[in-house]
């Protein structure tokens, strides 16, 4: 399923620079609320400093604005796996939207799927932090066929970051 036309017009999806690390920290901090910035800008930069420009980073943090202001986003990074050969992983995923999440979770998942393309991923693991989340239902709505998304869940993972 492609993200609802809705959705794309509604946000805009952007890779995150260096420069604009400090502007999602609100959306990271309501999510991890003992983290403080200097530690997310430790996190942030060395995975999105120095993006090639011919082509996909294998590292990266995409963000989904809406009037200016963040509410989604996500870390990925391609890593190799034994049996799969390369995968996505997405150890970060937030959204913020306090109703109708299902289609910026949709439009993320989306554009997961393109990265992990890009990146010639074979799947895309997904860690699901905190309960309650619309996530699972957006990951069955998008589902993929070419490059499936793994959803697990991290309550038995140490908190993020």
């Amino acid at each position: 399923m492609d993200a609802n036309p809705a959705a794309r017009r509604t946000y805009d999806l952007a890779v995150l620079t260096p420069e604009r690390v400090a502007s999602v920290f609100p959306l990271v901090r309501h999510h991890v609320d003992r983290l403080d910035l200097d530690a997310w800008r430790t996190f942030a930069v060395p995975l999105i400093d120095g993006l090639p420009a011919d082509g996909r980073p294998s590292t990266g943090i995409v963000v989904a604005t809406r009037r200016q202001t963040p509410r989604g986003m996500f870390v990925y990074m391609r890593l190799p796996h034994l049996s799969l050969g390369r995968i996505l992983l997405v150890p970060h995923a937030f959204c913020t939207e306090l109703l109708r999440t299902v289609p910026l979770w949709a439009l993320l998942l989306n554009e997961m799927i393109v990265i992990a393309g890009d990146l010639g991923c074979t799947t895309i693991h997904l860690i699901a932090h905190g309960p309650g989340s619309d996530l699972p239902q957006a990951v069955q709505q998008v589902g993929s066929d070419e490059i499936p998304i793994e959803l697990l869940r991290a309550a038995s993972l140490p908190a993020p970051f």
